[in-house]
């Protein structure tokens, strides 16, 4: 009992013990004789309890770069049972147009952001963001008071632009004994080595940017004897919200666009129609046809528009997709029927949950007295695993009849990456995605590999509708089964740099 009572002891006062050997330290120690900074390294790392070496500027990016290539693309090597095979030439032209995506996208990638162990500067290493062509503080830029140094002599602190987006500008002399680089990418400033003094002039550096560009990154390096501390900045071009307005009523209606693309089904299309308007009067309903020779549809709160011959399904859903002028909207095959089960009004609650973030919310089918076999699992939802390759693509592997898990505010909901073909999806976030026209006749999985990480996408048990394959005719068939697999493979391969899903 007597030894838990000196270890305790011991646990609690080392801290204090530690400050005080410290304190002592610098207290005894002989005067600095080098005026010219704030104090030795080796007392400053002594303070800080550990050794740092100096390094470099080209040492310290080698190491990010290092930890770059270990952490993302082509650091793998996936395998694939059955490759996709495509010709040298389009693999090469694959090549270039990967190339030319990366470099799109180089400027929303998060940075890696290297931490220095027990430094003395206190700093955000990322999220300051700043318009193009104009200005922001370094926030949070400052010496931990917590450091012990020397009230005489002086300290040289060096910043740098090191993508030179921008220029470092200081707005006036306050508490600096001197300075160089004023207005340019590399801003030096001398000052007095009391940490009040040089806070203050930490916090009136401002970064200007100089080149326009919606979003893009700089980093600012910054320098003080042996320390070395690197803030990223992101330049990034305000974005404005896109609002639709549900009007003064705000019900089912206005918030709600039934949308469907056909082909030689007129009879499909129309008891479709009529099960729409038995439950939603007052619905308006979009209709992309591409028969050879449709026939026109005329009722109320119907849009029918016509298409060359053949155009193709996702080529009809781009189409529709346009033509939405309702926050979300409900897609269905044109051989789905409405029952007592779809019920609109549930999709759209899992949209306007308060703790919920979603894009695409997907039902079941059931019969047509609106019931589901089995409520508690998701047997449409698929997951998809991605996996870095090398120069041939990567690989995609996806799992049938899997989701991630449930959705802690919906029981009978669950998130996954690919569902089923009777969803409701916020407008906005569909157009940001498009369906590829080179699709024609049969695509499912295809949009939501295009979707792969932009879009957040659950599958529910508890709204449904019932498919009714019952209607059908020999054109339909015959251009349905025209579908050219090996070429959706290679298409896809190509578009999506994979070499096997």
């Amino acid at each position: 009992m007597k030894t838990f009572r000196y270890f305790l002891a011991l646990v609690v006062l080392t801290p204090f013990i530690s400050a005080l050997l410290i304190w002592i330290h610098t207290s005894i120690r002989p005067p600095i004789q080098r005026s010219n900074l704030t104090t030795s390294r080796k007392n400053v790392t002594l303070a800080l309890g550990v050794l740092q070496t100096d390094f470099s500027e080209s040492n310290k990016v080698g190491q990010i770069n290092a930890i770059d290539s270990e952490i993302n693309k082509y650091g793998g090597k996936c395998s694939c049972k059955s490759q996709i095979k495509l010709d040298k030439k389009s693999k090469e032209r694959r090549r270039v147009e990967l190339k030319d995506w990366e470099r799109l996208h180089a400027g929303s990638r998060e940075p890696l952001v290297r931490c220095p162990a027990l430094s003395p500067f206190l700093f955000i290493g990322n999220g300051i963001t700043v318009q193009p062509l104009t200005s922001t503080k370094l926030h949070g830029l400052s010496l931990s008071r917590a450091i012990p140094i020397e009230s005489s002599g002086v300290a040289k602190i060096q910043l740098r632009c090191r993508n030179f987006l921008g220029v470092l500008h200081i707005p006036h002399r306050d508490n600096l004994r001197d300075f160089a680089g004023n207005n340019t990418a590399k801003l030096t400033i001398v000052v007095d080595t009391e940490v009040e003094k040089i806070n203050a002039v930490l916090s009136a550096i401002r970064y200007e940017s100089t080149v326009y560009s919606i979003e893009s990154r700089d980093i600012i390096d910054v320098s003080w004897m042996s320390f070395h501390v690197s803030i990223h900045l992101h330049i990034k071009k305000q974005e404005v919200p896109v609002l639709y307005d549900p009007g003064v009523s705000g019900n089912i209606n206005a918030k709600v666009t039934v949308v469907t693309k056909t082909f030689e089904r007129h009879a499909a299309v129309k008891r479709l129609i009529r099960s729409v308007h038995k439950f939603y009067p007052n619905m308006t309903i979009l209709i992309a046809d591409d028969s050879e020779f449709p026939t026109k549809i005329q009722e109320p709160n119907v849009k029918h528009y016509t298409m060359p011959f053949s155009e193709g399904w996702f080529a009809g859903r781009n189409l529709l997709v346009s033509q939405v002028r309702t926050k979300y909207f409900l897609w269905v095959d044109d051989d789905f029927v409405f029952t007592t089960g779809t019920r609109l009004e549930r999709f759209v609650e899992k949209f306007e949950h308060p703790n919920v973030t979603v894009d695409h919310v997907s039902g079941a089918f059931g019969d047509k007295f609106g019931r589901v076999s089995d409520k508690s699992k998701c047997v449409w939802c698929k997951r998809f695993e991605f996996q870095y390759g090398n120069k041939e693509g990567d690989c995609l592997v996806i799992k049938d009849e899997q989701y991630y898990h449930k959705v802690a505010e919906f029981p009978k909901c669950f998130w996954a990456d690919a569902t089923t073909n009777f969803f409701m999806a916020r407008t906005s976030s569909a157009r940001k995605i498009g369906f590829d026209p080179f699709f024609e006749r049969v695509a499912h999985p295809e949009y939501f590999i295009d979707s792969l990480g932009k879009l957040r996408i659950m599958g529910c048990t508890d709204v449904n509708i019932m498919h009714l394959r019952n209607i059908s005719n020999k054109k339909y068939r015959k251009f349905r089964r025209t579908n050219r697999i090996t070429d959706k493979k290679k298409h896809v391969s190509f578009k999506n740099n994979l070499k096997c899903m």
